[in-house]
């Protein structure tokens, strides 16, 4: 196939665009490993896992959630999403959140193991940015009946939070411990996958490469 050496120029120009969007979006973006164990409740057979992204007001900057690196020995079963929540622990679909509506819930069912470890990844305008209005990321454990909070002592039930903060969009967790002071969750630094627009990057390169060796070929005198 000959390749038009203006037409290979422009999509370097297009994969340097890519580029230069990965690393502005890489530079708003935070990710956390979370490890909950699970194992005092494997007794109690089933519940619920309940994960939020909700903003503390309409005026919160923009934050989206990625969920991925799901890994338990438990059972998860059905899932309902609400708001801007979509997607599934159980693979497929991984979840996905954001902070657009005022609830974004997802409500999944699972049989008890004895842990369940994921990663998120939070991005957007929210994160490092100036807002009087910050975003919470919230994972809850519920019983069997789906109402009774499970492993915290915390008022709103949540095992643990992942808060984007005003003013300056700082992100900071917090685990809950239960009523016996004790902690079933960790959370620690992770780091996001890397975004779909790297593959141009790297394209972009080889194409470079090609371009200069055509440029050459073509100044050489025959």
């Amino acid at each position: 196939m000959h390749l038009n050496q203006r037409t290979v120029c422009g999509f370097l120009i297009l994969s340097g665009l890519f580029c230069a969007a990965s690393v502005a979006s890489r530079a708003e973006s935070v990710a956390f490993a979370i490890s909950l164990d699970t194992s005092t409740l494997v007794d109690l057979g089933s519940g619920y896992v309940d994960i939020e992204l909700n903003p503390g007001a309409s005026d919160a900057l923009l934050v989206n959630a990625s969920i991925y690196n799901v890994v338990t020995d438990g059972v998860l079963g059905d899932t309902i999403d609400t708001g801007s929540a979509y997607g599934s622990l159980t693979g497929g679909q991984l979840p996905t959140f954001s902070n657009t509506t005022f609830f974004n819930d997802l409500f999944e069912q699972i049989t008890w193991g004895d842990s369940l470890d994921f990663d998120v990844c939070l991005c957007g305008p929210g994160i490092d940015g100036e807002s009087i209005t910050g975003t919470t990321f919230s994972v809850s454990l519920y019983a069997p009946d789906g109402i009774t909070p499970l492993l915290t002592n915390s008022q709103d039930g949540s095992i643990l939070h992942i808060d984007i903060n005003p003013p300056d969009g700082d992100v900071t967790s917090t685990v809950f411990p239960d009523a016996n002071n004790d902690t079933w969750a960790t959370v620690d630094e992770g780091v996001c996958p890397e975004p779909p627009s790297a593959v141009f990057c790297g394209l972009g390169l080889a194409l470079l490469a090609y371009c200069f060796r055509r440029q050459w070929a073509i100044s050489q005198p025959q």
